[in-house]
């Protein structure tokens, strides 16, 4: 799955995010998604500690929302997100 277009897809709109925010976030999706163990790579008490824990909060909440609108369907939610990487392209 092409995560840089999925995550342009989901924050289409919203306001301007760093890399590390971003990084965070599709980290938190390859978690989710391909089941993958990514630890952290910052260390606590930074700035980019703080803006990664942010998007993997939004990769969290985004999974969630995919599965809830799925009918807590793992398959269909990431059938949602391959959708959303179509439009993006």
């Amino acid at each position: 799955m092409d995560y840089q277009k999925l995550t342009q897809k989901l924050l289409e709109g919203g306001d301007a995010r760093s890399a590390v925010f971003l990084q965070g976030l599709i980290d938190a999706l390859k978690r989710r998604v391909d089941n993958l163990d990514i630890e952290q790579p910052y260390q606590e008490g930074t700035v980019e500690y703080d803006a990664y824990f942010a998007g993997c909060h939004r990769g969290n909440n985004e999974w969630r929302y995919a599965l809830h609108t799925n009918g807590n369907d793992r398959a269909k939610a990431v059938a949602y997100f391959e959708r959303l990487v179509r439009e993006a392209a």
